[in-house]
């Protein structure tokens, strides 16, 4: 059976507050600042802990985020589904053409690549699934909307050959996309960097991982701004993401709480440069 959204409790907010604050303490050797946050983490904190809009977890649904950016921005930018249900079919039924991806659709990662026959172990990958949708992802980490979503599973075409194909992150504040964060190599030799909204590029990192030589802005970079500053002016803060698959842009996920709040900006200044441009209140409750 899958496992239903999670609904709030009088203390579930006094508890997750509690771990955050300990979680925190523990990624950086000291408690966040929750009444008067200043840096980027503090306030994805804060957000974990106070948004509570009905279009959040409609934007991290994979399935429905799919369905909400194919519907106002164009069926031209999501990658089609191959499968999307409760459950997986029965094998016989998951005649699915090589490669192609399975993921559960209230997960952050949890992607199992199926590119060659051999990677079409069922035995490994079935009970792994079943886990993922019999949990809240993100409970532990006081994330809100992914444990609003109703599990299900969702397969698509893998996109690329040996690795998917550069992943263009945008950093979106009160409806401007001020970064762009490139993740290359993710199957093989991760590698990141990041631009300014000049496409300058920026002494930071982000991530675990090697640093990306420079590289040109994708073709479509225009269009991903502006539908990402489309969707960011409803929400203080979001990360949307998105792939180049012959040079078009194709969407990938929007991202409300990176890192769950818990990104090593290295230098670690950059923190309190993030969250500088990070304004107060809250999401929208509609689009």
């Amino acid at each position: 059976m899958t496992v239903p959204p999670r609904r709030g409790s009088p203390l579930r907010g006094v508890t997750d507050s509690l771990r955050i604050m300990r979680m925190y303490r523990r990624r950086f050797g000291h408690y966040p600042n929750l009444l008067f946050p200043r840096t980027f983490t503090e306030k994805i904190q804060v957000a974990k802990l106070t948004w509570r809009s009905p279009l959040l977890p409609q934007f991290v649904d994979k399935i429905a985020a799919k369905q909400f950016v194919a519907k106002h921005f164009g069926t031209d930018l999501v990658t089609p589904n191959l499968y999307v249900g409760d459950r997986l079919p029965p094998r016989a039924a998951r005649d699915w053409p090589l490669p192609f991806v399975v993921k559960p659709s209230h997960w952050s990662g949890g992607n199992f690549f199926v590119r060659t026959d051999e990677d079409r172990d069922w035995d490994r990958i079935e009970p792994e699934l079943d886990g993922m949708l019999a949990r809240h992802y993100g409970l532990g980490m006081g994330e809100w909307a992914y444990g609003e979503i109703r599990p299900r599973v969702l397969v698509e075409p893998f996109l690329g050959t040996d690795d998917p194909p550069a992943d263009f992150k945008l950093y979106t504040f009160g409806g401007r996309v001020a970064y762009f964060s490139v993740a290359d190599g993710r199957l093989s030799q991760l590698r990141y960097a990041v631009y300014d909204r000049d496409w300058t590029r920026v002494a930071v990192k982000l991530a675990v991982g090697s640093v990306l030589p420079p590289s040109p802005p994708p073709a479509e970079l225009d269009r991903m701004v502006a539908i990402a500053e489309e969707i960011g002016k409803r929400l203080p803060f979001c990360r949307v993401d998105f792939y180049e698959v012959d040079d078009r842009a194709r969407f990938g996920e929007i991202t409300l709480y990176p890192s769950s709040g818990f990104t090593a900006f290295d230098p670690p200044e950059y923190d309190r440069v993030f969250g500088d441009l990070f304004p107060s209140g809250r999401p929208a409750r509609q689009w």
